[in-house]
């Protein structure tokens, strides 16, 4: 992370309209509002609420009055009861429409802005969260789509996604803070069905003197491969 600041400083002086946010604005503070705000209906909300803080936890203004969610699903994995309450939720306030995104998440679309509060509060009691799914965040790690099955595996992945998230998530010194996004990928498995060179941050299954564990793979983004 001291990389990470010592890159921003260097960076020009000039700072715009997000970066300012970022230094005026608590994103959990928000969050603890948001019901009241959402209750005040779409012509309150600020071009701070719709650009950046609204961001912070996956809702995103897309047409006219209605908005989209972005669902994070750690390594991509659901329990049966969480993708029916998804489907669910779909079905009654998103048109009964659903995108699976690259990351492995799970966008709902057609939301209005009422219901925004009782669809998070639903899938809470589930325990799926939208956190930092927008904006500057860590963004949901992935995984191999199979990891833990069939013979390409190696080493289970899903648990230490969930270890690996548990350092930033939800946690507010990491809340929106980010100078840009930052994508982790972790694959355990010798089959790369996750673009798994194409994050920032890369763990990918090595064998060293019959020990298995990760090579470290770093800055890659889109179209780039991580070194």
């Amino acid at each position: 992370m001291e990389k990470l600041q010592e890159a921003k400083d260097l960076r020009s002086g000039k700072i715009n309209k997000i970066e300012a946010l970022k230094e005026t604005n608590l994103p959990l503070e928000f969050f603890q509002n948001l019901s009241s705000i959402c209750e005040a209906g779409y012509d309150n909300l600020t071009d701070t609420y719709k650009d950046f803080l609204l961001k912070c936890f996956g809702i995103f203004h897309k047409e006219d009055e209605l908005f989209m969610l972005r669902v994070r699903i750690p390594a991509g994995q659901l329990e049966p009861y969480q993708a029916l309450a998804i489907g669910g939720i779909s079905k009654e306030f998103g048109n009964n429409y659903i995108d699976i995104t690259t990351r492995q998440q799970i966008e709902l679309r057609y939301l209005k802005l009422e219901n925004i509060p009782k669809v998070l509060e639903r899938l809470n009691g589930v325990g799926i969260s939208t956190f930092q799914t927008g904006i500057d965040n860590f963004r949901n790690i992935i995984t191999s789509s199979f990891d833990g099955l069939g013979r390409f595996n190696i080493i289970n992945c899903t648990s230490l996604v969930h270890e690996m998230q548990e350092i930033f998530f939800e946690k507010e010194e990491w809340l929106g803070t980010l100078p840009r996004k930052f994508n982790t990928g972790i694959l355990g498995t010798t089959l790369n069905d996750c673009n798994i060179y194409g994050q920032d941050c890369s763990f990918v299954v090595a064998k060293k003197e019959n020990v298995f564990g990760f090579h470290l793979f770093l800055g890659g983004k889109v179209g780039v491969q991580a070194t």
